[in-house]
């Protein structure tokens, strides 16, 4: 209780002096290696305890009802980068943020998407699999649709780890899969992982929809996802989650790693 107590003090502090912080992980073109796209994952800047990941302090956030005015922070602070980095010469095509299903019924949600889709890259929130939009209610599905003639595009986060129906996704229509690590993980020659996350390039294929691997780990991986037809790669092969200079400079790398 006493740790709980001191957590949830220091979440509020750290609202108050500007501690939440965005990292960038490169998405990069099965096809060529490109730079296509950037997910922003949450970290916290501790003054004590340093880089904290969001394991580490999102539940109790949760707990404190906070995760709306954290998400607000992640995509003003993303905005204000991807203005840096397009008076600098780069433009970012995509960047992505992570949405729950709390916050698709928040009315909040249009408006940062209006302010975000402002610049020239597009934007696209990423729902977990786990969502049932069969089971969501009148207010979530008017919310996407706000979202999406705002011209933001869905994707669909962690695929395979969930249980979503065919009927779920041609009902929310994403702009992309992606395959979740655990799937990606064992993939190698010959393994029924393989086959699976074929399976699922399949079923996006039909769909019209393009599909992410998350988690890429080594080159051989690269290689096989990018042959059974996987769009776009993600994951510590390429690069691990950056700040916004880091990004910056692995952006202009003239030797990324690519399948």
């Amino acid at each position: 209780m006493i740790e709980d107590r001191r957590l949830s003090m220091e979440i509020h502090e750290a609202i108050d002096a500007d501690q939440f912080v965005p990292f960038f992980q490169p998405q990069v073109s099965a096809a060529d290696g490109r730079l296509v796209g950037a997910e922003v994952l949450l970290r916290w800047l501790h003054p004590a305890r340093g880089l904290l990941l969001p394991g580490d302090f999102l539940q109790m956030a949760e707990q404190l009802r906070l995760v709306s005015d954290i998400d607000r922070i992640m995509m003003e602070k993303s905005h204000d980068a991807l203005a840096r980095w397009r008076a600098q010469g780069l433009i970012i095509p995509k960047i992505s943020f992570n949405v729950s299903s709390g916050r698709m019924h928040d009315p909040g949600i249009v408006a940062l998407a209006r302010k975000m889709k402002s610049t020239d890259t597009q934007v696209t929130f990423e729902l977990l699999e786990s969502i049932l939009v069969e089971e969501e209610s009148d207010q979530f599905r008017m919310h996407l649709e706000m979202v999406r003639e705002a011209g933001i595009e869905i994707e669909i986060d962690d695929f395979g780890s969930g249980h979503a129906s065919i009927i779920g996704l041609t009902e929310i229509a994403p702009s992309a899969l992606k395959i979740d690590k655990r799937l990606v993980d064992p993939v190698a020659p010959g393994s029924q992982s393989l086959s699976l996350v074929g399976a699922i390039v399949e079923i996006a294929e039909t769909l019209g929809i393009e599909t992410i691997a998350e988690g890429v780990e080594n080159g051989e991986q690269a290689i096989l996802l990018r042959d059974i037809g996987c769009s776009v790669l993600q994951g510590y092969h390429f690069a691990r989650p950056l700040n916004e200079k880091q990004f910056f400079d692995y952006a202009y790398l003239p030797d990324r790693k690519s399948a």
